[in-house]
């Protein structure tokens, strides 16, 4: 069974999907943008991963974007690039029905931010990434990140590199630390969010 990017009508954490609570109520989603908890200079690469084990099959529906840009991997496996592209009041996240089987799994993103060098077409807030699972159950398990990463401008022993970050191994990880919560842009906030969703 492969990854499937999925097509969703409205915001997967929007009023349509919440409760009947007023439209100015906050509905942020259930997770945050995690980044380096040492912040560095763009440009910048980081590689985040949540090692996480499940009991039974499932097909796992997360809403997966970044800034500037991603590359998510499954167990190793290239599943897809984002966002697409927009700006900050129309930030793009895409929808993916990961398969996953009983036993250990690795859900791994690569994040690149250029900054100043990132094309003129390529919008940009802040570094970080915001993985967040459909299903409240799964929210512990693939909602958070551990990261590990590399700036430009540096020279790098390729010998001691860990070229293994796709399958989440090696132990050079440091916790991210977490920003504001994913926000739905169609709603109304009393505090604007950065990104909106």
């Amino acid at each position: 069974m492969s990854t499937t990017r999925t097509h969703v009508t409205f915001g997967p954490f929007s009023p349509e999907a919440a409760s009947d609570a007023p439209p100015w109520v906050d509905r942020g989603w259930a997770c945050r943008w995690v980044a380096p908890l040492k912040a560095a200079d763009t440009p910048l690469v980081v590689v985040y991963r949540c090692c996480f084990e499940i009991k039974e099959s499932i097909i796992a529906r997360v809403h997966v974007t970044a800034d500037e840009r991603y590359e998510l991997f499954l167990d190793g496996r290239t599943q897809d690039r984002g966002p697409e592209r927009g700006d900050p009041d129309n930030w793009f996240f895409e929808t993916y029905d990961l398969p996953l089987t009983p036993g250990k799994h690795v859900l791994a993103a690569r994040v690149w931010s250029l900054g100043a060098l990132a094309p003129w077409a390529q919008r940009r807030v802040s570094h970080g990434l915001l993985v967040a699972p459909q299903d409240e159950a799964l929210l512990r398990l693939i909602g958070t990140g551990i990261v590990a990463g590399v700036g430009p401008g540096k020279t790098i022993d390729a010998a001691q590199f860990l070229w293994q970050i796709e399958s989440g191994e090696g132990a050079d990880w440091a916790p991210a630390s977490a920003g504001e919560s994913g926000n739905d842009g169609f709603t109304l906030y009393p505090f604007r969010p950065a990104h909106r969703l």
